[in-house]
């Protein structure tokens, strides 16, 4: 395949022999010979939105397979600040999400843990070097997609909503193209990842969609919408790190404390063009916090605030129908 970098709405930095080397070295495994040009040409990234999706191959129940491929592991942090190193973060997510160790993680889907694509290695029921679909649901199942890298990458066409894409969007529409479209800051994508219900990012995104307006999102009241949100976020947060009360988890100050509100939004549901990250205050996070615990839902633990696990399943429950949590 030629000409990588069209690939991508967002690329890293690409790798040279040496860099190459190393990735080797430390994995353990050769990369194909297709992967090395890509990461010597771009690094790899986040792919845009014309050669994203995945369609059209058929599972073994008969259902046919759709999935929204969002970024190619490759070499440090894409130029949106998203993290997609093969060393530090392809390995952590491997470990994360109990991939097998015959196989390299080669590249993330919209759904995070629950659907990915890895290079075969040393799974005797493929061929070495294909690439296969992993479903890492305890029921989930590895089937082959591709014969190669690049035999994977020609089949990825365009996202299935590109009638609305960012560069045809009207001005006004621009804080719904950061959510639909924007990158997701670094903590936030970590905490995705570690998170076990299918869809969350999707769902975080319908969450988001909410509460944003014309530029951004932004939460300035105490509202159905806003508490849905901070649902979705919370369940999300905890899972990498319970909160202990509402002022910490938005201003830090606690020790040892790994992750704020702020710093999981900075820089998250943006696309290039947009002048306003979300905005939120600090009293609409304290309402929530407040009303969740008088509800008995949000639940004091030794190690923090724990979101009550059905409360959010009834959550994730509406969202998908198109309803609001009160």
């Amino acid at each position: 395949m030629k000409n990588y970098a069209n690939l991508f709405e967002y690329t890293a930095q690409p790798a040279d022999s040496q860099r190459i080397l190393e990735f080797e070295s430390k994995l353990g495994k050769k990369l194909p010979d297709d992967y090395k040009m890509l990461l010597s040409e771009t690094g790899g990234g986040i792919l845009n939105l014309e050669k994203c999706f995945l369609t059209d191959i058929s599972l073994p129940d008969g259902d046919t397979l759709e999935v929204v491929v969002e970024d190619i592991f490759g070499n440090g942090t894409a130029s949106n600040g998203a993290h997609v190193d093969l060393i530090d973060y392809a390995t952590f997510l491997m470990d994360e999400w109990e991939i097998p160790e015959e196989v390299l993680l080669l590249a993330a889907s919209e759904d995070g843990m629950h659907q990915c694509f890895v290079i075969n290695y040393g799974l005797p029921d493929f061929p070495e070097g294909a690439v296969l679909y992993v479903d890492t649901d305890p029921d989930g199942i590895i089937m082959p997609v591709a014969e190669s890298v690049d035999a994977f990458l020609s089949k990825l066409g365009p996202y299935p909503d590109q009638e609305e894409t960012v560069e045809d969007a009207e001005p006004d529409n621009i804080g719904i193209n950061g959510v639909r479209y924007g990158s997701l800051s670094e903590p936030l994508r970590k905490a995705i990842s570690a998170t076990p219900t299918p869809g969350i990012e999707k769902l975080l995104k319908q969450a988001t969609e909410l509460i944003t307006k014309d530029l951004n999102p932004i939460i300035t009241e105490n509202s159905p919408e806003s508490r849905t949100f901070y649902d979705v976020v919370y369940w999300i947060v905890q899972h990498i790190e319970p909160q202990h009360d509402p002022e910490t988890f938005a201003n830090g100050g606690r020790e040892g404390q790994i992750l704020t509100f702020p710093e999981l939004m900075k820089n998250s549901f943006i696309v290039p063009g947009q002048k306003y990250e979300l905005g939120y205050t600090l009293a609409s996070l304290i309402m929530w916090w407040d009303r969740r615990v008088k509800e008995g839902v949000l639940k004091e633990t030794d190690n923090g605030f724990i979101l009550d696990e059905n409360y959010a399943g009834s959550v994730f429950d509406r969202l998908r129908q198109g309803e609001i949590q009160n």
